[in-house]
């Protein structure tokens, strides 16, 4: 009975530790499974993107996770997009930004109303010109800092009122 203890207690936090990152629920704006920043980091990127939604009105979530376990980027994407439901209600203004570090893949997944602020066309420059030069140095504040802004700046004068309306976070 007592190696039966000692045997379960010692495999549980080894199969917990053994799993997959599950971003079922948001841990905020900034969602970092793979540990790339240091915890200072993290709290400045968090700030900027919630001072972001306070004032414009528009909500960029960042989340990181160390693979895709097979699964496109795309689909992963557009799944957390809907199931976190990014951006405000009714407007639709939220946009995702997604690294899997192992896969070296990021896709920026825009919600129907900033698509014209945001298009495919500038989230790819934004991607490949502006934050993977940081991530080849493994530089990933850098690159989320630097990707942040640009995003920020894109979508920063689309017209939407700031009206007090329940997020995704604040939910």
């Amino acid at each position: 009975m007592f190696k039966s203890l000692v045997l379960f207690l010692f495999l549980v936090p080894v199969f917990s530790f053994a799993q997959a990152p599950n971003p079922d629920h948001p841990l905020g704006y900034l969602n970092d499974y793979y540990d790339a920043m240091s915890s200072a980091q993290k709290v400045d990127l968090e700030e900027r993107l919630a001072k972001f939604a306070r004032e414009a009105g528009h909500e960029v979530v960042v989340i990181i996770l160390p693979s895709l376990e097979g699964e496109p980027i795309e689909n992963k994407a557009v799944e957390l997009f809907e199931k976190w439901g990014i951006g405000r209600k009714g407007a639709d203004n939220g946009v995702l930004l997604l690294v899997s570090i192992n896969d070296r893949q990021m896709r920026i997944e825009v919600g129907y109303g900033l698509e014209g602020a945001l298009t495919d066309l500038e989230s790819n420059i934004i991607i490949r010109d502006v934050i993977a030069p940081y991530f080849k140095n493994r530089d990933y504040y850098g690159g989320l800092s630097a990707g942040i802004d640009a995003i920020m700046s894109a979508i920063a004068e689309e017209n939407y009122s700031a009206a007090r309306q329940i997020s995704w976070l604040e939910a």
